[in-house]
Parts: structure tokens; sequence; C-alpha cells
């Protein structure tokens, strides 16, 4: 066992305590004790004050709100891409459609059914559930919308409009709609959509 003969006992923080004479000792020889309290100059460690901590969370919740503001119109973005990216689709079917019928066919091949098609553009059967149909298609046999001298165009120009209208379980409403229309030209024989 070490022992430490201990002639002043001084207070880690207390200046006061410098001065005043060490209280009188029974035994000069003491056991050293398990803890030593050291005096330390705190000085040169320094923590963050709450202002700070305070100033930062006003930053960064700054930051986080300028984002998340963001956030709905870059939804309402992708939303308008997808719907555009299944209006290009659907009308490649239309077309594909109108490509296998002759010419004199056009007026008559149209369907006199709705067709639908989901989110991604894929043609739906007519008993389909309600709630996969998001675009409704109708067929309008209308008129050629061609320059002054349209009488030169009546034998060989046709024209056919589709009606889309989304989403479709929406209320009529609140629905969008695009109009497409495709021209049907006499060409050999065969109808050939634009």
């Amino acid at each position: 066992m070490i022992y430490i003969v201990i002639t002043e006992r001084i207070p880690a923080h207390s200046s006061e305590n410098r001065n005043k004479p060490p209280p009188p000792m029974n035994n000069p020889l003491v056991p050293l004790p398990t803890t030593l309290q050291v005096s330390r100059r705190t000085s040169h460690l320094r923590a963050f004050s709450l202002i700070e901590v305070t100033l930062a969370l006003g930053v960064v919740s700054f930051g986080l709100m300028s984002v998340l503001a963001l956030l709905p119109s870059g939804l309402k973005t992708v939303r308008e891409s997808a719907n555009e990216i299944a209006l290009s689709s659907i009308a490649r079917s239309v077309r594909a459609e109108l490509n296998q019928a002759s010419f004199s066919d056009v007026s008559t091949v149209l369907p006199s059914e709705t067709w639908y098609f989901n989110q991604t553009g894929m043609r739906l059967p007519v008993t389909a559930a309600a709630q996969d149909r998001y675009f409704a298609v109708t067929f309008i046999n209308s008129p050629p919308q061609a320059p002054s001298t349209a009488s030169q165009f009546s034998d060989t120009l046709q024209a056919l409009s589709v009606k889309i209208r989304f989403p479709d379980f929406a209320p009529t409403t609140s629905q969008q709609s695009e109009v497409l229309t495709f021209h049907a030209a006499r060409q050999s024989g065969t109808a050939t959509g634009t």
C-alpha cells in the first residue's frame, strides 16, 4: 500500500480556499484516495451554446421546408408526364387500328363502344373493372379540316377524331380530356393514318 503525506487540500474550483490554512490533521499518513480531484483549466474546452443549437436547427428546418414545398409540384409534373406517355401509346393503338382498314371503310370501321385503357396506356377489355379504367376513348367521325379548296380533298381525305377522357373513375367535372384527330388519305387503295 502506498501512502502520501498531504499538506494542503484545495477544492478544484475555489480560489478563496487557497489563502486559508489547511485544517489540522491527526495522522499525516493518509491512504491514497481512489479518485483524485485534479484542477483543470476548462477554458480551452468549449461546447455549443443553446443559441447556436437553436440557430442551426432553424437553418436546417428552413432548408427542409424549402425542399418539401417543391415536392407537390414535382409530383404533378411526374403525373402529367406519365399521362402524356400513356396518351401517345393510346394514339399509336388507334393508328394501328386505322391502318388495318381500307380508305372506304374508315368511317364505318369506327367502334361504337368506348375503349378503355389503364394508366400505362394498355387497352383493357370492355368488361374490365371500373377501378382499372383510367382512360376512356370515344370515336367521332368528323369532316376534315382542310384549306379553302376543300372540295378537292373530299375524295382523298377523311378525318377521325378521338376524344380521350381521364381519369375515367373521377366525376365528369374533374375529368380532363384530349381530342386527337387522325387523317386518312387515299394511297393505293389503303388508308394511312397520320
